[in-house]
């Protein structure tokens, strides 16, 4: 009779023991998705950083080509016919006073 109970309540663990391992493989296999998730979006916000970035290098690139086709034509411009006058004023709107 002790054996018997013994035996029932080794395989009373035993069941335990698997419905926990299957829980425990359940869980492992939902974290390893979830992470796996994590680690494209987060590779997919870096690609979108990095296009960004390269995106406003250009741009400011551009600007600075720019800036330096003005600077030359100002230059050549001003050897031409010489420099602007000094004070110039635009009026935009009237004194409503």
């Amino acid at each position: 009779m002790c054996y018997t109970f013994q035996l029932e309540d080794l395989q009373d663990k035993e069941n335990q023991l698997a419905v926990l391992s299957e829980e425990k493989d359940r869980n492992l296999k939902q974290n390893t998705q979830y992470f796996d998730k994590i680690k494209r979006d987060i590779d997919v916000t870096r690609k979108q950083l990095q296009h960004e970035r390269s995106m406003k290098l250009d741009a400011f690139q551009r600007v600075d080509n720019l800036q330096a086709v003005v600077c030359i034509t100002f230059s050549n411009r001003n050897q031409l016919v010489g420099p602007l006058p000094l004070y110039i004023e635009i009026y935009t709107h009237q004194d409503t006073r």
